[in-house]
């Protein structure tokens, strides 16, 4: 279900541990912000799984003491934005508010590709493995070759992508 927000209301609780300003553009100048709260839930169901694996000793946090946080880095973009961010999809799952580029917070060494494993059992359909996040989103045409998955790693650091 997408929800129609504005910029009057940033702190309004989406979630238990998600707030709309979260989602936000950018660019700071676009209204009315884009969100999936299908989106919003499987983020943070993905959250709750998480600290449910770090209790059960699958995950090292550097705080016992603490959760297993998410950063949202990026959420809805407006084609404006969206176009000055360098390779970015000209239909990006960011411009339907389905997708968020997410860093983790009590993590102790985090394994992205482990991340990305867990990502996909909660629901995420499009997920991109970089050195230090994960890109999650709720596409729909599972890429155009019908997998269960769109999976994708960044290997441009390696000596061969150059």
């Amino acid at each position: 279900m997408l929800i129609y927000e504005t910029r009057n209301n940033p702190n309004r609780r989406l979630s238990p541990n998600f707030i709309a300003s979260e989602f936000f553009c950018h660019c700071k100048k676009c209204d009315p912000q884009i969100i999936d709260m299908d989106f919003v839930v499987t983020l943070q169901q993905y959250r709750d799984q998480l600290n449910k694996l770090a209790s059960m000793g699958y995950i090292q946090k550097i705080d016992d003491k603490k959760d297993i946080g998410i950063s949202l880095n990026r959420g809805y973009s407006c084609e404006k934005h969206n176009a000055s961010i360098p390779n970015a999809e000209p239909d990006s799952q960011h411009l339907k508010g389905t997708a968020g580029d997410i860093t983790f917070t009590n993590i102790k060494n985090p394994n992205m590709m482990k991340l990305a494993m867990i990502a996909y059992k909660v629901g995420f359909t499009g997920i991109g493995v970089y050195d230090d996040r994960l890109h999650v989103d709720l596409r729909t045409n599972r890429d155009a070759y019908n997998y269960a998955l769109a999976l994708w790693i960044d290997d441009s650091w390696h000596p061969r992508a150059r």
